[in-house]
């Protein structure tokens, strides 16, 4: 049954046993006593607080002095959870940072050593073990001079062509390039072979006239652009 404090207020669930004694009990809140078939209140002291009235609870009548005051004790309180004691195992896939992914140097430190080392070993076998292809005619100016014909002024170019085959070479198309101090092209000429053969393994001297060669040239540079081999 449901028993009340005449003097604050509070609610008591007691056993119905008790208020058929009509034996005293005491308010667990505020410490008034009265007679549970009584409603009027025992005056206070005035220094005693007035709380405010709270909530019906189970309390449990308690006379253990043995003198008939009954004295409600509250029932103990529920256990209050210490939240820093909460394991963090369930919470760990959200407590995780996520990881950042760090660009290394040595990533890139494997390639280019290994590529360094394929072209060094690609320059040292070109440089030493395999001979540059050799053109089949190799030409060399030994001299030249001027003339006049018909009012006109020409360059004679003096020139040694050396066959390095073993076949016949019949030349056709001879280009001289005209460069100036600093190696610039000044001009390129295109000259119609003077000679027909050039035999396997021989040499001819082949003089190729220009008409009117320019007025900064410095040096000329002939090569054989056209021929065929027999």
């Amino acid at each position: 049954m449901l028993i009340t404090c005449p003097q604050c207020g509070t609610e008591y669930n007691v056993p119905d046993s008790l208020k058929e004694t009509g034996l005293p009990v005491r308010c667990a809140r505020c410490g008034n006593v009265w007679e549970t078939g009584t409603a009027e209140p025992e005056p206070l002291p005035e220094s005693a607080p007035q709380p405010e009235p709270d909530s019906a609870s189970d309390f449990a009548a308690d006379d253990t002095a043995g003198d008939g005051d009954f004295f409600l004790q509250p029932p103990a309180p529920a256990p209050v959870i210490d939240e820093s004691d909460i394991p963090l195992t369930a919470f760990q896939d959200f407590l995780k940072q996520p990881e950042k992914k760090k660009t290394s140097v040595a990533v890139w430190i494997r390639p280019l050593y290994f590529a360094t080392l394929f072209f060094i070993a690609a320059a040292v076998y070109l440089f030493f073990f395999h001979a540059a292809a050799r053109a089949p005619v190799t030409l060399q100016t030994l001299t030249h001079e001027t003339a006049r014909e018909d009012y006109k002024t020409f360059l004679i170019l003096k020139t040694a062509a050396f066959n390095n085959t073993d076949r016949d070479i019949v030349p056709e198309t001879f280009s001289v390039r005209f460069s100036d101090d600093d190696g610039r092209t000044l001009t390129t000429v295109a000259v119609a072979s003077p000679v027909a053969v050039l035999k396997a393994r021989g040499t001819e001297r082949v003089d190729l006239k220009i008409e009117r060669p320019p007025a900064k040239t410095a040096k000329a540079t002939v090569t054989l652009t056209k021929y065929k081999m027999n």
